[in-house]
């Protein structure tokens, strides 16, 4: 009987016979390998950071600042701006002129109870995950970092607004996954680091093409606190192994001392923002002649004596004059329009005070000439606040 031996089909064959493949069996191994390796991801996750205790407190003291408000009689659907500034929000002015600390309670207070419900959901829902990735200290560090420099975009670029809540620091907190894991990606599971990418870009670009739909969105906050948790995140990111555990508080400590000297050193080097000193001057031009009103009657009505008028006006009144004439005096580096309208601010702040000063001393004093001479000079004031205004006025585009 003659050998043969199995030759391939010849093109064209009608029945062809099938060809023994092993690819089934690689991919198999690749899976069983990709899963070992995410379970080895979770195990290293929970090994490092084993209690999540950070995320549901930051819940909770949200929520608890909502309910103190809503108990103080604050709305809890449309709270007034009024009541928000009282209790801490930002706004520019106040924030960027001495009262710092607004850009850390206003993290904690919003805008109505779908305002809170919104952010808390989502900062209950991918908080943990990220708590475990960067471990408790360091992602309480990136939340505050992340809100604070948020606040601080918001109350300069809109120095008129009054904004509150959590958005600056949860951006912040989407930002510095991905400044975490993109130096990591080649050691983080693909399964993982593809799932925490597409999430982050998801929520970023969705809220950023809402925030641009939507008045009232403040997304100064939102773009600060995402590149300010996005560069936090690339200074903590390290492999998930015990070395990376016991560096973290250190990191950590590192981190918030390098973040407050950037802050106070971007303060310091930021340029005017003339809009900011225009509402400023506004406001306190309207706060000082609701005081001055205020206290007229109260003498009128005999609960204040007219000798003690001028004491208390000088503490509470002057300083703000005073404070604004030395703010425009170092204004400088503009153009030659702001120029002018600084220049226009100045002529109105200095007869203004001069007017104040003139009326305290006419109080103290009880002489006609002094009143009269305030009198003059209020006038004076009140032209030049009347030329400031039609400077301010939007001009009619050219044609």
């Amino acid at each position: 009987m003659t050998e043969q031996s199995w030759q391939p089909p010849a093109r064209g064959t009608d029945n062809p016979q099938p060809v023994p493949s092993l690819h089934l069996d690689e991919q198999y191994a690749a899976a069983l390998a990709e899963h070992e390796r995410l379970q080895e991801f979770r195990r290293q996750l929970f090994a490092l950071t084993p209690r999540i205790f950070v995320t549901p407190v930051l819940v909770a003291l949200n929520i608890i600042v909502f309910v103190v408000m809503a108990a103080n009689g604050v709305s809890v659907f449309s709270p007034e701006i009024e009541s928000l500034i009282q209790w801490g929000a930002n706004v520019g002015p106040k924030t960027l002129l001495g009262e710092w600390w607004r850009l850390f309670t206003s993290m904690f207070l919003h805008i109505g109870l779908l305002h809170i419900g919104f952010n808390m959901w989502i900062l209950w829902s991918s908080g943990p995950l990220v708590e475990r990735l960067m471990g408790n200290l360091s992602f309480l560090i990136v939340y505050l970092i992340s809100g604070i420099f948020g606040s601080l975009a918001s109350a300069y670029w809109h120095p008129d607004a009054v904004s509150a809540g959590a958005s600056g620091a949860i951006f912040g907190v989407f930002g510095a996954v991905l400044g975490f894991v993109l130096p990591l990606r080649r050691s983080i599971p693909l399964q993982v680091f593809t799932g925490l990418k597409n999430s982050v870009l998801t929520f970023v670009v969705l809220n950023l093409l809402l925030g641009s739909a939507i008045p009232g969105i403040d997304m100064a906050a939102h773009i600060g606190g995402l590149v300010a948790g996005f560069v936090c995140g690339l200074v903590l990111s390290r492999p998930l192994d015990e070395d990376a555990r016991a560096s973290r508080r250190v990191r950590s400590a590192v981190l918030a001392v390098v973040a407050t000297a950037v802050g106070f050193a971007l303060v310091q080097v930021m340029p005017v923002n003339l809009r900011l000193e225009i509402v400023n001057l506004a406001q306190v031009d309207q706060t000082t002649r609701e005081e001055m009103n205020r206290i007229l009657e109260e003498i009128q009505q005999g609960k204040l004596e007219e000798q003690a008028a001028p004491d208390y006006l000088e503490k509470t009144m002057l300083p703000e004059w005073k404070s604004l004439a030395e703010r425009l005096s170092k204004v400088k580096d503009l153009s030659p329009e702001e120029t002018a309208t600084v220049e226009a601010m100045r002529t109105y702040v200095t007869a203004r005070l001069e007017e104040w000063e003139l009326l305290l001393a006419a109080f103290r004093e009880q002489t006609p000439q002094l009143m009269a001479a305030a009198i003059q000079k209020g006038n004076a004031a009140d032209q030049a606040l009347q030329q400031l205004n039609e400077r301010l006025q939007p001009k009619e585009p050219a044609r």
